[in-house]
């Protein structure tokens, strides 16, 4: 599996019955989010997620249907071709706030699919405080049909850190 922790930043690691190595990562995470939030909002995070609910990405996001109204069977017409590529509509705060919550979240979607895309396995698992985002399960359930990956969210997701060094002293 790659495991995916979302954190302040992020980390990939691959683990099997064999070994367990770190892949890579990116400060895409947790703390972009609190960031930007704080700049941009000067709202919590806590805040700025609860306005994000009700807002909608496709109000900031240009979509790849946007561009074009051909049907390509290569890519589905509702993927993000632009995170906040709308530059003639700015759309609502909490519209801005759910593009931001989006952006982070397809950005580390994406990397795990590029992590696996020549890899053995199609199981990847989330876990960190980002995974248990309202967004997040959708985005990602959406993100393993149109790739052909698992995207797992464990019980307890942003505890996974401590749970496992919990049992490694076991």
């Amino acid at each position: 599996m790659l495991a995916v922790s979302m954190g302040t930043g992020t980390a990939l690691i691959r683990a099997d019955h064999a070994r367990i190595r770190h892949i890579g990562g990116t400060g895409v995470g947790g703390g972009t989010l609190a960031g930007l939030a704080l700049r941009l909002t000067g709202m919590e995070t806590a805040d700025f997620i609860q306005l994000s609910l009700s807002g909608h990405s496709a109000n900031v996001d240009l979509k790849v249907g946007d561009l074009t109204r051909d049907t390509m069977q290569t890519l589905n017409s509702d993927l993000t071709a632009a995170n906040f590529g709308k530059l003639d509509a700015r759309g609502s705060a909490a519209d801005q706030a759910a593009g931001l919550i989006n952006m982070i979240l397809e950005t580390i979607g994406v990397m795990a699919i590029l992590a696996v895309r020549q890899d053995t396995t199609r199981t990847i698992v989330l876990t960190g405080a980002l995974a248990v985002l309202p967004q997040a399960k959708p985005l990602y359930d959406r993100m393993s049909r149109i790739y052909n990956v698992n995207f797992l969210i464990p019980d307890h997701a942003p505890y996974a850190a401590s749970l496992g060094a919990v049992l490694t002293i076991l």
